[in-house]
């Protein structure tokens, strides 16, 4: 018994973190916060964030040399830690993503057929949302069950996104409201076939705008690679409203260069042309 209260009186060591910036902060903090008085703590660290760029390698040694002697520090203190018959424990990030992890795989576990297969389409849309630092959002919804049990293409998941200027949630909604949409238009049709009520037209509408896709010539889509937006302007010319214009791929690029690739500003644009 006094060997058990012994140990768990042990601290465990603290593994260091932060790296050498860290480190940097640790000892500037107090001069940033004189610097940003009743400024907001992300004001403080873009400050020291900017300070930090500036120093030359030399001047960031010193306190990468402090970041490796503290995590020596903290191999020899865990290890005597453990000899002295501490228990290691998980930090809260740890545990956090342990939780994080359990949560998905209890999403997923009910059907394995849920999360699609990556294409090299997808793998192509993945990079194109890298640069816009939407690839996490992007991985995100295409993971989420409501979204994964629909099988969408990437592309149309990251057209959601894009509208939505980076929101998940109102890319989720408009995801799943397509698929409210389609079933109306399904059900719609079924009734028209039966003789039911004839009032209802969206699948004429859809049908319609699926027949006015527009082709895009060789040049205006070697000229959108070069400039990375070659994926915004196929998504564009092949979204519906924009698709019924019968708008020419030069119209609908320059459009997007006139918006320095804002989706929803070129299409507004577009939406504009008489």
């Amino acid at each position: 018994m006094a060997e058990q209260a012994e140990a768990s009186e042990i601290q465990q060591p603290k593994k260091p973190a932060g790296g050498a910036f860290g480190r940097f902060m640790t000892q500037k903090r107090p001069d940033f916060q004189q610097q940003c008085p009743g400024q907001a703590v992300g004001v403080i660290m873009k400050l020291a964030g900017a300070t930090w760029k500036a120093l030359s390698d030399a001047e960031k040694a010193p306190y990468q040399t402090a970041f490796v002697a503290a995590q020596a520090k903290y191999a020899t203190d865990f290890a005597a830690f453990i000899e002295a018959g501490g228990v290691k424990t998980k930090g809260a990030a740890a545990l956090r993503r342990e939780r994080k992890k359990a949560k998905a795989g209890h999403e997923n576990s009910g059907d394995p057929n849920r999360i699609r297969e990556t294409t090299e389409d997808d793998k192509q849309v993945m990079a194109e949302a890298k640069k816009e630092n939407m690839h996490k959002k992007l991985k995100m919804l295409m993971e989420r069950p409501d979204i994964a049990d629909k099988q969408l293409d990437a592309s149309v998941v990251f057209k959601a996104l894009q509208d939505a200027n980076g929101s998940v949630p109102a890319a989720k909604r408009t995801l799943l409201d397509r698929k409210a949409v389609h079933e109306a238009s399904g059900n719609a049709t079924a009734a028209n076939e039966e003789g039911g009520d004839t009032a209802a037209s969206p699948p004429a509408k859809k049908a319609k705008v699926a027949k006015a896709s527009m082709p895009i010539d060789a040049d205006t889509m070697a000229q959108a690679q070069k400039q990375n937006m070659h994926m915004k302007l196929k998504g564009l010319m092949e979204r519906p409203e924009v698709a019924d214009k019968q708008l020419d791929a030069s119209v609908v690029f320059k459009a997007l260069q006139d918006a320095n690739g804002r989706v929803p500003v070129a299409k507004r644009a577009l939406f504009a042309f008489p």
